[in-house]
């Protein structure tokens, strides 16, 4: 088990609000949870680039990131930024959604540099676990 805990879903459903079209299936979910049965907040999306398309995946990666806020301030967790990744298994970019801008990080991590891959994710969960330590 991992310190702090998290849970990896795919294939997950995250409709949001059809209205807005923030409905679809997720390639993965990382939630800062325990593995259990549904999905729980807080959430981070990750794309699966299709063509190794990095660059094309953002605006998908966009979209979900808005719906993993929607449905993590309906579970009452709020004024977090969001993150997300696209990757195509060998390039990894990480995004960040902050009120109403994306942030996008310039460099490139590539799998060669796993150690800064999960460093990035492990950073991602200890923001989220000092945030809730807060709240």
């Amino acid at each position: 088990m991992s310190d702090p805990p998290f849970a990896i879903f795919s294939g997950q459903r995250l409709d949001v609000d059809p209205a807005r079209g923030l409905i679809g299936e997720c390639d993965f979910i990382l939630a800062a949870t325990p593995k259990i049965p549904a999905l729980q907040a807080p959430l981070m999306t990750i794309v699966e680039a299709k063509n190794h398309d990095v660059e094309g995946g953002v605006w998908q990666c966009v979209a979900q990131m808005v719906g993993a806020r929607m449905f993590n301030e309906r579970s009452g967790i709020e004024g977090r930024a969001i993150f997300g990744c696209v990757t195509n298994g060998e390039v990894w970019q990480f995004l960040a959604l902050k009120d109403h801008m994306t942030l996008i990080d310039q460099r490139r991590y590539y799998i060669d540099e796993v150690g800064m891959i999960l460093a990035a994710f492990g950073s991602i969960l200890g923001r989220h676990a000092a945030a809730s330590k807060l709240a």
